[in-house]
């Protein structure tokens, strides 16, 4: 999260949050969610009445937004992306759908322990997953959201017009770039060059002619060179899965239902109808996966140029659609519902939710 105080106006980018952002403390002050943790206290020292509007990059940098548009005094604009909107309502649903999930099997689950090393660590699992606001919050919250496209210029002040760039990290990313009395700033989020993959390529002009560029969510572990590489592994992956398949064996991703996990599945269907194989089941065992997979279908807009072109076809972008019609995909709110769903004899790929695995 940043927060950016210029003479005439003070704006947020980005409002991500995870569990422990709350809960990992050397100062623990107290059970209540808001009052817990270094981070909390930092946010609620904010005169959230100040801020004029907050800018959001992409559907990972939206977990605290409920909170500060429902328990704060924030009353200005939110400016996101329409996917960004999409996908980003169904995460923050899924955490607090989780949450309850996991409450209800509290006593099956291992307690942490509080040590030194995490200083007052001594929440249960339920406690470190459960978001500080109701789903009511988010149907609140996220009705107050304008959607933007790329390159649409705002002005949220009279003084200031910003205005969203691709940032090829997911569908509807951007990154953002805010002017103010002709000085350009760049907000500089998740990206990638990868032009491979489903998203719409990174618009590079981003950076041109900016007096200030801010730059977060690097990852200095990738080699920018190779701009090929995450398409490189995605494909190993894939090979491994079908590898497992043409084994008679089972396979478990642990995935969100969204982004890459589109070119995954397109991947490894492809790869067994070229050997020849029989379909496996694809699952996806999650509280949102069947409505943000099917999403990207109706995001073309915000796709790569080849995925834009197959439109026309028409065709749609994705191979989620193709499988589900014939039975090969199947959707599951929770490993549960195993129990209950007439399964293909074939071998099973699930993709499970990262906070669902459990």
């Amino acid at each position: 999260m940043f927060l950016c105080e210029l003479p005439e106006t003070t704006f947020v980018v980005n409002c991500g949050w995870e569990p422990n952002d709350l809960v990992y403390t050397d100062n623990p002050k107290g059970d209540d969610p808001n009052e817990d943790g270094d981070n909390m206290e930092g946010l609620n020292a904010i005169d959230w009445g100040l801020v004029d509007f907050i800018l959001i990059s992409n559907y990972e940098n939206m977990g605290l937004l409920p909170w500060i548009s429902e328990y704060t005094s924030f009353q200005g604009d939110i400016f996101v992306t329409e996917p960004t909107k999409s996908y980003g309502k169904c995460l923050v649903e899924e955490r607090i759908l989780l949450s309850s999930l996991w409450s209800g099997h509290e006593n099956a689950m291992p307690q942490i322990p509080s040590t030194s090393k995490v200083g007052g660590l001594s929440q249960s699992h339920t406690e470190i997953m459960k978001p500080p606001y109701t789903l009511h919050d988010v149907t609140q919250c996220f009705e107050k959201i304008s959607d933007v496209r790329y390159n649409q210029v705002i002005k949220p002040l009279m003084t200031v017009s910003i205005h969203a760039q691709s940032s090829g990290y997911c569908i509807g990313s951007a990154n953002w770039v805010v002017d103010y009395k002709g000085e350009k700033i760049a907000f500089i989020s998740a990206s990638s060059f990868a032009e491979q993959l489903h998203p719409q390529e990174l618009d590079k002009s981003v950076v041109k002619n900016s007096s200030i560029v801010v730059v977060s969510d690097l990852d200095t572990r990738t080699d920018t060179s190779d701009t090929s590489k995450s398409f490189y592994w995605l494909g190993k992956i894939a090979s491994n899965i079908v590898n497992t398949v043409k084994q008679k064996a089972n396979t478990i991703v642990v995935s969100r239902p969204l982004g890459l996990v589109n070119d995954l599945l397109q991947m490894t269907a492809e790869m067994i109808r070229h050997r020849a194989l029989v379909s496996p089941q694809y699952l996806f065992i999650s509280p949102i996966a069947s409505k943000t997979m099917q999403l990207g279908n109706i995001m073309g807009e915000w796709l790569n140029r080849s995925k834009q072109d197959a439109l026309y076809i028409p065709e749609y972008p994705f191979i989620e659609r193709e499988l589900r019609l014939d039975n090969s995909l199947r959707y599951l709110k929770s490993v549960a519902d195993l129990s209950i769903t007439p399964l293909s004899p074939e071998p099973c790929v699930a993709f499970m939710s990262m906070r669902g695995k459990r």
